[in-house]
């Protein structure tokens, strides 16, 4: 079994670097972390790996110039819950052969969608989450959705989206949360990270939510939608929202 080190994240670049300089890349899904995220690193001849964990499980990236030591690396892990995601534009043929021969199974294909056409519609559904709603959240998420695949928010996380104001939610009647939408701003972008709803109101929420993105002076929205959630798809395409082509792979290790 390798060992991983602990990594201050600045530093994750010029480790990779002391290792993969002047030789050809072969394969690479890194696409950055989060400052805040605690990883580990691995350091091998040619190849770079780094996990963090989330949840029960770990999030791996790797980084290779040859093929043969990725395998073996892949295969050494361990004991513990591996997820990789592979986000492309292109078919994955090579990572397909390395992670079946190294012991990993596909869970999970996304496509990414955006949307250029916002514009203001009428809706007296969705307000923001208080942090009464936490856990009725929490639990509207973890139940409905994958914590491989779907890129949930821990706990601690989800605290800070609701005191951001980020975080919307359908009541009934009675005043238990029904449906949420989570939602993220960078500059004129805004990301849509989830979205669900039993209300029955669950249009007027994804309305509010772009409601808001037009208020902020938003102008692209994207998301990652299910690729077999045909009926959430045709829902955002009568919105105008279009796939831009990159498609994210996710893929679990067998455990042993």
């Amino acid at each position: 079994m390798i060992e991983f080190s602990t990594i201050d994240n600045n530093s994750i670049l010029s480790s990779v670097q002391s290792v993969l300089s002047g030789k050809r890349l072969v394969l690479s899904n890194y696409y950055g972390v989060n400052n805040e995220d605690a990883c580990e690193i691995y350091l091998g001849n040619d190849s770079v790996a780094i996990r963090k964990r989330e949840f029960d499980f770990y999030r791996i990236f790797l980084l290779t110039a040859d093929l043969e030591e990725a395998n073996w690396l892949l295969q050494n892990l361990g004991d513990d819950r591996y997820i990789i995601n592979i986000p492309s534009k292109k078919p994955i043929t090579g990572w397909n052969r390395l992670l079946n021969e190294s012991g990993f199974e596909p869970i999970g294909i996304y496509n990414r969608y955006y949307n250029t056409n916002l514009k203001i519609r009428k809706s007296a559904c969705g307000d923001f989450a208080t942090m009464k709603d936490l856990e009725s959240v929490d639990r509207i998420l973890k139940t409905n959705f994958s914590l491989y695949t779907d890129h949930l928010p821990t706990q601690k996380q989800l605290t800070t989206m609701i005191d951001n104001n980020q975080v919307l939610v359908s009541k009934d009647e009675a005043g238990e949360v029904k449906g949420t939408l989570i939602y993220t701003l960078h500059g004129k972008k805004c990301y849509f990270n989830i979205w669900i709803d039993f209300s029955g109101k669950g249009l007027f929420l994804l309305y509010k939510a772009y409601n808001i993105a037009v208020e902020q002076g938003i102008q692209y929205v994207y998301f990652w939608v299910n690729s077999t959630n045909t009926d959430v798809i045709r829902l955002h395409q009568m919105m105008g929202t279009q796939p831009d082509g990159l498609v994210d792979y996710s893929f679990m290790k067998r455990m042993s």
